[in-house]
């Protein structure tokens, strides 16, 4: 056993009850954490861990499971959240089943995603972006801020000019989309901002539980979450994804009337992303890069009418 598999099942054996029969690594489940299932004579749990830096992440999981559970949405309970020796950890309750990207797609199932996906829009939240420690206060200054860093980054010295992704004309197109959303109305909720088959288990009853909180954050609602699930899950003309809108109760007029809106955000928060890559994480450039470059080509038709 590695040095690092010592220290994980001491910290299993200081912080989970009862006598540990099994810990076995959960391998492809997790992008950022490292996740294992520990098996006790008592009951089955979720180990997940990380550095000590994820801890305020591991905290915002924590409260987004407890606050969905409170809207119905069925997820596994969080039992603690700390940080023991070298890593920073979260315990959820182990639900037996099978995870949602492994079991063939149905109807049915997009449309229990569609109601749970309402019951977390409706978690009432403050302030805008990730940080979710200090929930409860704040106001949404924060997003006319990040919308203005992305359009003022649309400069002549843009770097982003300079790497050939954007050029003269698409920019100040793109600058009129970014400001036009200035003047919208939104309403903000939590997002999941994960939200795919691949995060969810479905148990014994059928029911599906949505897991992996890691992406949450205080949002525009419902067109953050949608944009992701049109883009990475299954395509606006399918007939999941109308299933998913009968489910959260929201038309197909109703939807066609946020499309738009919808198109832009994805573009505005690729751009966001992008620019993050730059600074902080340079082997995410070329993947951002790809995607400001869908969604410019995806914004062309919204480019030339403007946001409605």
């Amino acid at each position: 056993m590695s040095k690092k598999g010592n220290a994980i099942i001491e910290l299993a054996e200081k912080k989970i009850h009862g006598s540990i029969k099994d810990i076995t690594q959960v391998i492809n489940k997790g992008h950022m954490n490292e996740v294992y299932l520990v098996k006790t004579d008592r009951q089955n749990v979720i180990l997940r861990v990380n550095e000590p830096s994820s801890f305020e992440r591991f905290k915002k999981e924590c409260w987004c499971a407890e606050e969905a559970a409170l809207m119905g949405v069925h997820t596994p309970k969080a039992l603690e959240v700390g940080i023991g020796g070298e890593h920073s950890f979260i315990l959820f309750d182990y639900i037996e089943g099978k995870n949602g990207a492994e079991i063939v797609q149905s109807q049915d199932l997009w449309y229990q995603l569609g109601i749970q996906l309402k019951k977390i829009h409706n978690i009432s939240v403050n302030g805008f972006g990730e940080e979710l420690s200090d929930i409860r206060s704040g106001n949404f200054d924060e997003w006319k801020k990040y919308i203005d860093y992305n359009i003022n980054s649309l400069n002549k010295g843009d770097q982003l000019r300079k790497r050939g992704v954007l050029n003269d004309e698409n920019s100040a197109k793109i600058q009129s989309l970014l400001s036009s959303l200035l003047d919208k109305k939104f309403n903000f909720g939590l997002s999941h901002g994960d939200y795919s088959l691949a995060n969810v288990i479905v148990d014994n009853r059928s029911v599906p539980n949505i897991i992996d909180w890691g992406c949450a954050q205080a949002h525009v609602v419902p067109d953050y979450d949608f944009g992701i699930i049109i883009d990475e899950s299954v395509g606006e003309n399918t007939e999941y994804f109308k299933a998913l809108l009968n489910g959260y109760g929201m038309t197909e007029s109703d939807y066609l009337d946020i499309k738009n809106e919808i198109m832009v955000l994805q573009l505005l928060v690729a751009l966001d992303k992008l620019r993050w890559a730059m600074d902080k994480n340079t082997k995410r450039i070329e993947f951002y890069v790809a995607q400001v470059t869908k969604f410019v080509k995806k914004n062309n038709s919204v480019v030339r009418g403007g946001v409605n």
